[in-house]
C-alpha cells in the first residue's frame, strides 16, 4: 500500500480542480466557480445568490437529474406505446440518455466507495 503525504494530496486536488475548471470552461458553464473554504474547495453556484453548494446538495441535484431523465424516458415510451407519437428515434434517444445518466451515477458511486475504502484502510 502506498503512503500519501499532504503535499501529494494537495497536488492531486489541484489537478482535479484544474481539470474540472477546464471542462467547465469547455462546456460554457460560467455561472459557477470554485471557492476555497477552510482549505477545502467547494462549488459556488452563482444562480443561488452566491451560496455554497454542499456535496450533499450537489449529490441530491445529480440524483434528481437522473431521476428526471428516467421519468422523461418512461413518459416518451408510454406515449409511443399509446400511439400519441410516432417518433421512435426520440424515444430511443431519451432511453439512452437515461441509461447513460444511470451508468455515470453508478460509476460515481463505485469510485466514491473505493475512495472511502482507501481512506478507511490508511494508517494514521
Amino acid at each position: 500500500m502506498t503512503t500519501l503525504d499532504t503535499s501529494s494530496l494537495t497536488e492531486m486536488q489541484n489537478a482535479i480542480l484544474q481539470r474540472a475548471s477546464t471542462l467547465k470552461n469547455a462546456a460554457g458553464l460560467s455561472t459557477s466557480a470554485t471557492k476555497d473554504v477552510g482549505g477545502v474547495s467547494s462549488v459556488v453556484d452563482g444562480s443561488k445568490s452566491g451560496g455554497i453548494l454542499s456535496f450533499n446538495d450537489a449529490l441530491n441535484e445529480a440524483m434528481s437529474s437522473v431521476n428526471d431523465s428516467y421519468i422523461q424516458s418512461t413518459e416518451a415510451q408510454d406515449a409511443y406505446q399509446k400511439g400519441e407519437t410516432t417518433d421512435i428515434a426520440s424515444v430511443m434517444l431519451s432511453r439512452q440518455k437515461a441509461s447513460v445518466a444511470f451508468q455515470a451515477t453508478l460509476q460515481m458511486r463505485n469510485r466514491l466507495m473505493d475512495a472511502y475504502k482507501t481512506i478507511m484502510n490508511m494508517s494514521v
